[in-house]
């Protein structure tokens, strides 16, 4: 999510994108969680936090200390974890869909992967189709 304020390009007034990086995720559940995310934080005073022009994935490490800018996890098992262990999204979201969420996704994980991505393609290719 980025936050882009009036400019030339832009001259009526700030504007919010929201990229979705992920195609298998369900951008209605995403959606939900940005929302649910954005409600906590007007709820609770939170101020945003100071702006970073640029991509923030060229950052060093200082850089990103400094900004207080977080890596996420790059490994699928460790996003799980780290999904099915968040006491906000289970607040957020609720148990169940935290849970079902989990338990789809390690499901996933069990079966497909340590195939190779060639492999992922064909097994895939007609699933959301028929």
């Amino acid at each position: 999510m980025r936050f882009l304020n009036e400019g030339r390009s832009n001259p009526h007034g700030a504007n919010i994108e929201v990229k979705i990086v992920d195609p298998s995720s369900n951008v209605y559940l995403a959606s939900a969680a940005i929302l649910a995310l954005a409600l906590h934080g007007i709820l609770g005073g939170r101020r945003l936090p100071a702006e970073i022009p640029g991509d923030p994935g060229r950052l060093s490490d200082d850089e990103r200390r400094r900004a207080n800018v977080l890596l996420l996890a790059d490994s699928p098992a460790a996003i799980i974890d780290t999904l099915d262990t968040s006491r906000l999204a289970r607040v957020l979201l609720g148990d169940a869909i935290v849970d079902a969420t989990v338990a789809v996704r390690r499901y996933e994980q069990r079966v497909s992967a340590g195939l190779p991505p060639h492999e992922l393609a064909e097994r895939f290719r007609l699933a959301w189709s028929i």
